[in-house]
């Protein structure tokens, strides 16, 4: 028997990771009758990590983007001082010996922040998407098997990564393809302005493909799963966005 057409029909994950985009449901439907698979959510993690670690230390190394970072950390030790905290002599004193490594430093953890991230997505939403196929819609499915669909829509945020680093970089603004990027002198301390930044269209554009994955693995219509999702994804804005230290999370 020619296996051709049994491996067009299983297709990959690299296919699916890609086909999620014109066509979730279709991509989703392939995965859920099928064991396991755990290179669909890897992956998408390493294209991610790749991709998105690229685009930071591209956008690390443009004196635009440090200018930047420089303005930020100047306003949040004015806040600082405005609050009594320290007083502008000592903040005065930090800024003029910030060291040259510091920025180094910073680029290293914002990657190792991006591979965190890669990884932990899949999971964090996987674990939603499970808890309301089998919780709400009451279906019988692992909870890998959400981690898988999760994974593979995460290609919705390399491509977010790679459009918004590459209008950062054309641009040299910190903020990426949101209704934020026209706020002028953005500040990353302003509530206002990081809900603006909360709003990036990838962001909804990848809610909505979990409401598809949850529709398509508890076998129910996407009007009643996107509000769920839709909700929760409210709900996690709102919640970064009450504390100072939780606010870079919405990004």
């Amino acid at each position: 028997m020619d296996p051709t057409p049994l491996i067009a029909e299983e297709g990959s994950a690299f296919g699916r990771m890609f086909n999620v985009l014109p066509a979730p449901g279709e991509t989703f439907q392939q995965i859920k009758e099928r064991p396991v698979n755990h290179w669909n959510w890897i992956l998408p993690a390493i294209v991610w990590f790749v991709i998105a670690s690229s685009v930071v230390i591209m956008i690390f190394s443009m004196d635009s983007f440090k200018y930047e970072m420089k303005k930020q950390q100047e306003k949040a030790f004015q806040q600082q001082v405005d609050k009594g905290k320290m007083t502008q002599a000592q903040a005065d004193q930090i800024m003029n010996n910030m060291p040259p490594w510091a920025m180094e430093v910073a680029k290293v953890f914002a990657v190792i922040a991006t591979g965190v991230y890669a990884v932990a997505v899949p999971f964090f939403w996987g674990f939603f998407v499970w808890i309301l196929c089998v919780k709400v819609y009451n279906a019988d499915i692992e909870f890998m098997k959400a981690v898988e669909a999760v994974g593979l829509a995460s290609i919705i945020y390399t491509l977010a990564a790679v459009i918004g680093g590459l209008l950062s970089i054309t641009m040299g603004k910190m903020t990426h393809f949101s209704p934020g990027f026209f706020v002028h002198d953005f500040d990353m301390s302003n509530r206002s302005h990081m809900a603006l930044a909360a709003l990036n269209p990838f962001y909804l554009w990848y809610v909505i493909v979990l409401a598809v994955s949850i529709s398509v693995l508890a076998s129910v219509s996407l009007k009643r799963t996107l509000p769920w999702c839709l909700g929760i994804w409210i709900a996690l804005r709102v919640l970064a966005l009450s504390t100072p230290y939780t606010m870079n999370f919405v990004l």
